[in-house]
């Protein structure tokens, strides 16, 4: 049995099955600390048999996300993380043979789904500082292309662009019929949204997800904001009650709850500026990001770094593509405990490959 011809040549990397909760995960963005104890115990107590065996409301969910955004419920589109958010827009707006602009890098399921739905990518590289090419961004964009793609802050990068700089590829995207995804799925560890571009301009999608500061990567719950026109687009591809009932009922209850978001930045904020602070003391060349993680060059130890912290229980990223990535090791930023626990070993560890 053969799937369709241009599958063929699709590679996937699959998620490693490997029980990480022994180890101490600073390699995939998560959320080390996850939600407080009280909160997941207050949450849990109102699941019952009618909860289990009714299909899932997602009006109230809804409603909260769009009057804590300043927009309408049919501004929102709720989805598995933001994942099958991107998913949707392929599917709703992408055709085989659409020109797609993407960067190097960015997240990888960008480049997974225009292999699916057969776009023609036109790949924009970052620059050697890993900044944003707003000026060969903005010169590729042009009649004839479907979509455009900018990963906010990015990942693996870490850098950010301005709303004033979005602003500008926005409107020459409006210009030219061109959609233009701006994934914010590390909203809360850079502030700075353009949901506010979402009343001004029909052809913006915003995504956001829970799985990062929020803690719920499991739950897999996220959406999509944009114009009541595309949300209405992404309705009609997505299937029925396909966003389950536990991440909707964690994320309403989240939304409730401001003392726990409050204390999660708070705890991040500690756990980054122990980690950089340290890092820096000791004489190591790092990229502080606008995301969850810090990026520490290793020059041409990074497999070597990598392997001997997993044999102490830790783990982390590596073995990029990117040319000024290659010789980074990605590591998650979570509490000050678990970044003194990373330092102890990680320390060692690199006085030792030099």
């Amino acid at each position: 049995m053969r799937a369709r011809k241009h599958l063929t040549k699709l590679f996937r990397i699959q998620p490693n099955n490997e029980e990480r909760r022994r180890y101490l995960r600073l390699d995939l963005n998560e959320n080390i600390s996850g939600l407080p104890k009280k909160f997941i115990k207050d949450v849990i107590h109102k699941i019952d048999a009618s909860f289990l065996s009714t299909y899932p409301h997602y009006e109230e969910l809804q409603n909260k996300i769009a009057s804590s955004s300043g927009l309408n419920k049919s501004n929102i589109c709720l989805t598995n993380g933001s994942d099958s958010a991107i998913q949707y827009v392929f599917e709703a707006f992408v055709s085989p043979g659409d020109k797609i602009i993407l960067t190097d890098p960015c997240f990888a399921m960008y480049h997974v789904y225009a292999q699916i739905f057969q776009a023609n990518e036109i790949v924009i590289p970052y620059n050697d500082k890993l900044k944003f090419p707003s000026e060969k961004f903005l010169n590729v964009m042009r009649r004839g292309i479907k979509l455009a793609v900018i990963v906010n802050p990015n990942n693996p990068a870490g850098s950010a662009l301005s709303p004033k700089m979005i602003k500008t590829i926005a409107e020459k995207a409006s210009r030219n019929g061109i959609i233009l995804i701006v994934d914010e799925a590390y909203f809360y560890f850079y502030p700075k949204t353009v949901f506010s571009l979402l009343s001004r301009f029909n052809n913006i999608v915003v995504l956001r997800t829970f799985s990062k500061l929020c803690g719920m990567a499991c739950a897999r719950i996220g959406y999509a904001a944009g114009s009541k026109d595309v949300i209405e687009s992404l309705e009609k591809v997505k299937p029925t009650y396909d966003v389950n009932a536990f991440g909707v009922l964690f994320a309403t209850a989240f939304l409730d709850k401001p003392w726990v978001l409050a204390k999660m930045i708070k705890e991040f904020k500690a756990g980054k500026k122990l980690l950089n602070t340290s890092l820096r003391r000791a004489g190591l060349d790092i990229i502080e990001t606008q995301a969850n993680f810090t990026l520490i060059r290793c020059s041409r130890h990074v497999a070597k770094i990598v392997e001997q912290l997993r044999y102490h229980k830790i783990l982390v990223a590596g073995n990029f593509t990117h040319k000024a990535l290659k010789d980074c090791i990605r590591v998650t930023i979570g509490a000050p405990r678990f970044m003194k626990r990373f330092i102890n070993v990680f320390m060692p560890i690199w006085k030792n490959v030099q």
